[in-house]
């Protein structure tokens, strides 16, 4: 009985082991399980996944789309370009016959067809510019046809006065510019065709040539060339440049100059020397930054020198409200005149003036002066009479060379040291408030008048009757009651019988 039992637990233990070893045959003899990357699947779009196993619909052709000129022949080939925008050209006849063809220099989606520091007419007198720099004025002629009339475009928009006939002429009266771009500067009325546009003068707004040439018919495959002398198909091997140097770079300037420094300004497109058309947008920044300017010739409200340098600006009663940091450019500047206006501050770059002689600034509302005019080391005058003025800057004693100062009329408490103005003859300081004269005043060797009328003194400084140069001394409507005339009987006094003191 024994014997069975074992035999029988012997045969379950074996088909248990078969059973397991089947189940593990089983589990391994199967097929792994592999992941299929979903994606975009075309080639052409932008978001292509060369990975992916499965297309997901998620394919995109918009944001590498680079249109332009695909042909590699075309003279406007854009080899970053994927997309063909039909703007290819393969000389610049075709170029303009396309343009007239759409009436505008840009293509659909913006881009300028026209090459750099080009102009075009058009048949129907639209004028095409593409201009690396902003237009401070322009100038050409037209050969074949008349112009009856002139208006519209870019010109026109910025407050451009533009006239001719045969001779196109565009100025600003106002200090304004044409961006740089790409579009219309102007449309012409013609009468006849235009056979040649030439004399082309584009100047930036500081006056600077552009250098502009005009559309023609010269491709970019060398079927045709440009000579030295700019003819299309032309021979000229050897050109001469003004200087008589082959292939030299000197070129007359726009007074017939040969290398000549004068260039057509941008203010009043008159042909001047750089350092006169400087001055001329110096003071033309004064007028287009004050309302009642406006209209002013900036040549007329200054003096000028024989190099052409404005010597004299004279703003006085103009009703100007502020005077622009870029009057430093007036560097030849000896006298400034300002009085008689509305301003309350003066531009720190006034300092800038290094040659400034004369400065007035009387009849305004100025509420203090700017520490830098200190630097002023030139000045002999200096009246900022009926101001504000609370007080006076530190720097003030710098001006070694000041004869006169007037700051009579103001609200002057105090006064700083002006022991160090050597040169200094006359000193108005009456109608202020002082209470009293620093004794630094007393060492002034030059000073010859002194006037410190209606202020709230009650003394003087000691010594000051022992000034050697002093002349005349006034002190009318203070409370001086000290008699003078003795102690100081080699100097004019006036108004010591004008004090209010008590009997």
């Amino acid at each position: 009985m024994i014997l069975k039992i074992k035999y029988f637990n012997m045969i379950n233990i074996f088909k248990i082991i078969l059973l397991a070893l089947f189940l593990f045959s089983s589990c391994t003899d199967s097929a792994p399980v592999v992941y299929v990357p979903p994606g975009c699947m075309d080639s052409l779009a932008c978001n292509y996944d060369p990975n992916a196993g499965v297309d997901d619909g998620s394919c995109e052709y918009v944001s590498c789309s680079i249109y332009g000129c695909t042909n590699p022949l075309a003279c406007n080939y854009d080899s970053s370009a994927n997309i063909d925008n039909g703007t290819c050209y393969e000389t610049l006849d075709s170029l303009s016959d396309y343009i007239e063809s759409i009436g505008v220099p840009q293509s659909n989606e913006g881009n300028c067809l026209m090459p750099d520091n080009t102009i075009y007419v058009t048949s129907e007198g639209k004028v095409f510019y593409n201009l690396s720099e902003d237009i401070g004025g322009f100038q050409f002629n037209i050969g074949g046809a008349t112009v009856a009339s002139i208006s519209g475009g870019d010109a026109e928009s910025a407050g451009f006065f533009v006239s001719g006939n045969s001779t196109i002429l565009g100025v600003s009266f106002i200090g304004s510019s044409i961006p740089a771009g790409c579009g219309t500067l102007t449309e012409l009325s013609l009468s006849g065709n235009v056979e040649y546009v030439d004399n082309i003068i584009i100047s930036n707004i500081l006056g600077d040539e552009i250098e502009t040439s005009y559309l023609s018919g010269c491709d970019c495959q060398n079927l045709s060339t440009i000579d030295c002398l700019g003819v299309c198909g032309g021979d000229n091997d050897y050109c001469y440049d003004c200087a008589g140097i082959i292939d030299g770079d000197s070129v007359l300037d726009c007074s017939g100059v040969c290398d000549g420094d004068s260039v057509v300004c941008s203010v009043g497109d008159v042909c001047t020397n750089s350092e006169t058309c400087n001055d001329l947008l110096a003071i033309q920044a004064i007028i287009d930054a004050n309302s009642s300017l406006i209209g002013e010739n900036p040549e007329n409200l200054a003096d000028w020198n024989d190099e052409g340098r404005a010597i004299r600006l004279n703003l006085a009663n103009k009703e100007i409200t502020t005077v622009p940091s870029t009057i430093d450019g007036l560097t030849e500047l000896k006298q400034l005149f300002l009085s008689y206006n509305d301003l309350s501050f003066l531009t720190y770059n006034i300092g800038n003036l290094e040659k400034l002689e004369h400065l007035s600034l009387s009849f305004n509302s100025l509420i203090n002066l700017p520490s830098t005019i200190g630097d002023l080391e030139n000045l002999i005058s200096l009246d900022a009479e009926l101001n504000i003025l609370s007080s006076l800057p530190n720097e003030i004693a710098n001006l070694s060379n000041l004869v006169t100062l007037n700051v009579s009329n103001n609200e002057l408490s105090q006064l700083p040291n002006l022991s160090t103005l050597d040169k200094l003859e006359n000193f108005y300081v009456n109608y202020n408030s002082l209470t009293y004269i620093p004794s630094s005043i007393t060492l002034l060797d030059s000073l010859r008048i002194l006037v410190v009328d209606s202020n709230q003194l009650t003394e003087l400084p000691s010594g000051l009757c022992s000034m050697n140069s002093l002349e005349l001394l006034s002190i009318a409507g203070n409370e001086i009651c000290v008699q003078l005339e003795n102690s100081c009987s080699q100097i004019d006094i006036l108004g010591q019988d004008s004090q209010d003191c008590d009997d």
